[in-house]
């Protein structure tokens, strides 16, 4: 008679069958591969298209650029934001390109950037550059 905890030598050959777990795991793998497939991104972005007539010559749009000293100044003539406000008022149909120079503080382009927002929905473009166009250049030129 054996006792329970006397194992024979055919028993030692047990093992363990992994084909269903590779194919668990199999399954597991392409589950996650087409889930992750169909995932919409989680922030959605309005892309803008672009258009021949956009360009620094382009007129059609407001030049608000803010210089490193903090000063305003709206297509070329120095402004403040009060009268930024008005300007944007008197030309709704106009864009807004907003130049920003690396130095200017920023509080004074969040200032432009929540004018903007208020008076054009958030609908403008803004660029970062080294020196922003000086009063008296004119509309869209830059040096």
């Amino acid at each position: 008679m054996t006792e329970p905890w006397d194992f024979e030598e055919e028993d030692s050959d047990l093992h363990i069958d992994m084909t269903p777990l590779i194919d668990v795991v199999f399954m597991l793998i392409i589950f996650l591969v087409l889930t992750a497939s169909f995932m919409k991104p989680a922030l959605e972005v309005n892309l803008p298209e672009v258009s021949g007539d956009y360009g620094p010559g382009n007129t059609s749009a407001i030049l608000v650029a803010v210089t490193a000293g903090g000063e305003l100044l709206a297509d070329g003539a120095a402004c403040t934001p009060a009268e930024l406000t008005n300007l944007l008022r008197q030309y709704p149909d106009r864009g807004l390109d907003i130049h920003a120079d690396r130095d200017a503080p920023f509080r004074h382009v969040a200032e432009v950037m929540r004018i903007a927002g208020r008076e054009r929905g958030g609908r403008f473009t803004i660029a970062v550059a080294g020196n922003p166009p000086e009063a008296g250049s004119g509309s869209g030129s830059s040096k």
